[in-house]
């Protein structure tokens, strides 16, 4: 019996105690950096971001940059590639363009490559998939398969070659959706097919934030639209969380099967994505939109969104939460992305209609370069 005992006590540490340990070790050694702001401004939401040649490239995007919204502002989209080299002081604007002012999509890297998908503008959603190469200063830009139908404000993450899509809307006055879709980009590109996969068992939604750890894809957040009795809609921020398994046969994804994680402790909508991961078990959580801020309804004297770094410790399916972020620099509508040890956070929304030039790097000390 007391040998029984002692094995559970040696399970409950693994499970519960040692978790807080690592959260504790991993907490204080946390950094919170600023790289050169973007020249602008007013900065940018929505904007597609990568790494390519080790230069840091943040694409188009959208702001208000002449009234805010509630003055009678105008949002305006851009499709302009700002670079950033590797050891550089200064941004630079690059020569090209994208073919058409875009934000609000999904982006990522792959070998070398930044690959953007679908996103909006003032006029479309889009299916388009593009990819951007950095070389010698200029910006080559090609297309890959479109997405079956246009897609903007999804979440998406790389899961070794397979790049995977959640959520969105195929049009601006369209419902959230539960698309969940996915490239194999290790195939020859005559080759590649978007696959229409099973979705998580949950509701649908957008601005969801996802994350990839240990070969698994991750689904936290995000908002769905809850029809009320007088006609309206009002939106309902999840706090609900997924883990998807994928399966293959050989190379081939040939499907996969969704767990149900733990609830988070708030929302975490629109927040940085894909969320950054540390060590071999932590994904962060810098900021996004939880439900009680979302209930502030005067722009003018909006509070900021939520400072909590919350963090998820994926073996024990706990939370955590490592502090606060620096105040007034937490910002949604955001890309990271990860250059050399460290993630990156370019701009975003810091309130409704309000974007930040700044540009943030999050690393953890012990694996700096």
């Amino acid at each position: 019996m007391q040998t029984l005992i002692r094995k559970c006590l040696i399970i409950l540490f693994v499970l519960f105690i040692s978790p807080v340990i690592l959260f504790g070790q991993i907490q204080d050694q946390l950094k919170w950096e600023e790289l050169p702001p973007l020249p602008d401004k007013e900065g940018f939401a929505g904007m597609f971001a990568g790494v390519s040649n080790d230069a840091l490239l943040c694409i188009g995007g959208a702001n208000f940059p002449d009234k805010m919204p509630w003055e009678g502002g105008v949002k305006k989209w851009y499709d302009r590639i700002y670079v950033l080299e590797k050891n550089s002081s200064s941004w630079k604007v690059a020569d090209e363009k994208l073919v058409n002012p875009l934000g609000y999509g999904v982006s990522v890297t792959y070998k070398d490559k930044i690959i953007l998908v679908g996103g909006s503008n003032g006029k479309l959603h889009y299916s388009n998939v593009y990819t951007l190469y950095y070389q010698d200063g200029k910006v080559k830009i090609d297309s890959l398969v479109s997405l079956p139908f246009p897609l903007a404000n999804m979440t998406g993450a790389l899961v070794g070659d397979i790049l995977f899509i959640a959520g969105g809307n195929s049009n601006p006055t369209d419902s959230p959706g539960k698309y969940f879709l996915a490239l194999n980009l290790a195939e020859k590109t005559a080759e590649q097919q978007w696959q229409t996969l099973d979705s998580w068992p949950g509701s649908a939604r957008i601005m969801a934030v996802s994350s990839s750890l240990k070969n698994n894809f991750f689904l936290f957040s995000g908002i769905d639209m809850v029809n009320k009795e007088d006609g309206t809609s009002e939106r309902n921020l999840l706090k609900d969380a997924y883990k998807f398994v994928p399966e293959f046969d050989g190379i081939y994804l040939k499907g996969g099967k969704w767990i149900v994680l733990s609830e988070m402790p708030r929302a975490v909508a629109a927040g940085p994505s894909p969320a950054p991961t540390t060590g071999s078990d932590h994904i962060l959580f810098p900021g996004g939109l939880d439900e009680i801020t979302a209930k502030h309804k005067d722009p003018k004297t909006f509070p900021g969104f939520v400072t909590g770094l919350l963090a998820y410790h994926a073996e024990s399916n706990t939370w955590l939460n490592f502090g606060n972020l620096p105040k007034g620099d937490t910002r949604v509508t955001v890309p990271a992305v990860k250059w050399g040890q460290k993630w990156v956070i370019p701009n975003g929304e810091i309130g409704p209609g309000k974007r930040s030039s700044k540009v943030f790097i999050l690393s953890n000390t012990s694996v700096d370069d």
